[in-house]
């Protein structure tokens, strides 16, 4: 060919290497996407190992946490049970923790029942497919059942229902006069004691606190049970502490730390009772805080005998000084410079009879709100870091629960401005 003079024997002979180059070429290729697949579906497979054990040790500590929210609730109530005769002189927080002991709330379920990993698990076909070891997979399809069966037991079983049921609150609310409710709805310190001496009048109070243990066995059962099953998954898995803590830091926490020069500038915060805060953080570490909210207040009005809610919508200002220590934000504000740049009192609730006679209200009620304000504490101090994007603000927060631990939840607020003026 193209003037070569090939014998028939040379002929074959290149026609038989044309062939074995193209033969190799193919399987390089076909060798090559596959090795490509195998690493992807390892990857994918790692991935879902590290999201289900993480998950499954969420739920194992959340468990943990409502175990031992169980155990102090208990003892508070039935030291209120077994000393009824006090009850008028105990403390808001223990009446308050009573009332939650025993109040069901079907409204809320428990933090660790949320299954949306589960579904990301069970639901993805190639999941058990790419799983090495196929106990693995079993473990965590039965971690998942058992957090399924517990649920099923807060559910139904006696020992988990509470004896104030919720219609029996919604018929005792419904009993209260107005003053039963502070200004955030809840129960008032009297209210909360008439309720507690209602219930220990019914038998199944008493016996829901008998039942204390069979619930604390319940928890530690199933606490147990999914221990080991993640202890092997990990062991199957080669999963070490290391692993965990890079899977958290790319997959959960996903922040960047922060340093003083990117904090300056304006930053909102915005609530969902649509009260919106604005932190003005300056190079010279001075702070400016501006603040609209819409406060509450039950005005009470003589003549009708009654109670009336009113809106009092605010701006106020106040000035400070910041500064950052490693990943802790302080602001400390002085009440001297509180500033209320507006305020109104929205008397259209009112009944008309009392309408004419609430204008003259209007300045005693001001007057009410600046001495609150500059009476509170303006002392600030979060933990802080950014989102990937270095545009929104994280913070954690602690608060004391009822049952004596700190919650810790995370709030953001926006940059809207770089410039410090």
């Amino acid at each position: 060919m193209f003037g070569r003079h090939l014998t028939v024997k040379g002929s074959l002979k290149e026609l038989l290497m044309t062939f074995l180059g193209t033969t190799i070429s193919i399987v390089l290729t076909f060798g090559t996407t596959a090795l490509l697949d195998n690493r992807e579906k390892a990857a994918q497979q790692r991935q879902t190992a590290l999201m289900s054990v993480y998950d499954i040790d969420e739920i194992i500590r959340m468990l943990k946490e409502d175990m031992e929210k169980e155990k102090v609730l208990s003892e508070v109530t039935n030291y209120v049970f077994t000393h009824q005769e006090e009850l008028d002189s105990m403390s808001s927080d223990t009446l308050k923790m009573a009332v939650a002991y025993l109040v069901e709330d079907m409204t809320e379920k428990p933090e660790w029942a949320d299954d949306s990993k589960e579904k990301a698990f069970s639901g993805n076909i190639e999941v058990r497919q790419n799983m090495k070891y196929a106990q693995f997979y079993d473990n965590v399809r039965e971690s998942y059942r058992l957090r399924r069966e517990l649920l099923g037991h807060l559910e139904k079983d006696i020992e988990f229902s509470r004896p104030v049921s919720d219609t029996d609150y919604h018929q005792f609310v419904q009993q209260l006069d107005f003053t039963d409710f502070d200004t955030d709805g809840n129960l008032t310190e009297n209210a909360s004691r008439s309720l507690l001496r209602h219930a220990f009048q019914q038998r199944s109070t008493e016996l829901y606190l008998r039942y204390f243990f069979r619930r604390r066995e319940n928890y530690a059962y199933y606490i147990m049970y999914l221990i080991r099953l993640n202890r092997e998954n990990k062991f199957m898995a080669d999963i070490t502490d290391d692993d965990m803590a890079e899977y958290v830091k790319k997959n959960v926490d996903k922040t960047m730390p922060v340093t003083a020069q990117q904090l300056i500038g304006t930053w909102e915060e915005q609530f969902v009772d649509n009260n919106v805060f604005h932190y003005k953080l300056k190079k010279d570490q001075m702070v400016e805080f501006i603040y609209d909210t819409v406060n509450k207040l039950d005005l009470y009005l003589k003549d009708e005998k009654m109670y009336v809610p009113i809106l009092v919508p605010t701006t106020t200002r106040l000035k400070g000084h910041w500064e950052l220590k490693g990943d802790s934000l302080k602001m400390n504000f002085d009440n001297k410079t509180l500033e209320v740049l507006a305020i109104d009192v929205d008397f259209s609730k009112l009944p008309k009879s009392a309408l004419e006679r609430s204008k003259g209200q209007k300045q005693r009620i001001k007057d009410a709100y600046i001495e609150m304000y500059q009476q509170k504490d303006w002392t600030i101090s979060r933990k802080v870091s950014f989102d990937l994007s270095g545009q929104i603000l994280l913070y954690e927060e602690q608060e004391k629960t009822l049952w004596g631990t700190k919650k810790t939840t995370t709030n953001q607020m926006v940059r809207l401005e770089t410039s410090d003026k």
